[in-house]
């Protein structure tokens, strides 16, 4: 399965930090906007075929130099269309989470490791059900920072929930997320 993430964002990259180990966008007082996405095609094989897409708009503001804080809201939608319905039933998920998230950075230089931890609550909808529940969602990353505001990043997220929702949430699955993000010094 294949997955992407494309972070865009507006920034200002003329400002500079007074700590000189911190990027003018991840000091205190910065803002970063972004979206997130990921996906994946299974092709057409014996049993069907099917994709799944994420898509999460965010914006986090630094109250210290490192600690960003933030809200996402994030859709996710899996289809899966069988050859056989004896075999497989065709399906199709689609979700709604908003989620508050903190990141640390933990480390100066451009390659930042940092760790996060999210919080949130899913609305998911199947063909057949509904089914609501809130959710526990760490990440470990590393930013590469190519600029006061620009990064290229990749992250390996967990969502921890119930086991009800395992099944039918469409972003179980899709844990490992690269993409970019720029920030804005106010």
């Amino acid at each position: 399965m294949a997955c992407w993430i494309a972070a865009l964002s507006a920034a200002d990259a003329q400002t500079v930090s007074l700590n000189k180990n911190v990027p003018s966008a991840l000091a205190k007082g910065s803002l970063q906007l972004g979206v997130h996405g990921t996906g994946g095609i299974t092709g057409s094989g014996m049993n069907g075929k099917g994709r799944t897409y994420v898509l999460s708009p965010w914006a986090g503001y630094l109250l210290q130099d490192k600690l960003l804080t933030g809200l996402a809201f994030t859709y996710s939608d899996d289809k899966y269309t069988s050859k056989d319905t004896n075999i497989r039933p065709d399906l199709h998920r689609t979700s709604l989470s908003p989620e508050l998230f903190a990141r640390y950075y933990l480390m100066p230089g451009k390659l930042k490791p940092y760790a996060q931890l999210g919080a949130g609550y899913n609305f998911l909808k199947t063909d057949e059900a509904k089914e609501n529940g809130a959710y526990l969602s760490p990440a470990v990353g590393l930013s590469y920072w190519l600029g006061q505001g620009f990064a290229l990043e990749a992250n390996y997220q967990f969502k921890l929930q119930k086991e009800s929702l395992k099944g039918i949430d469409p972003a179980t699955n899709l844990k490992f997320r690269i993409g970019f993000s720029v920030g804005i010094r106010r």
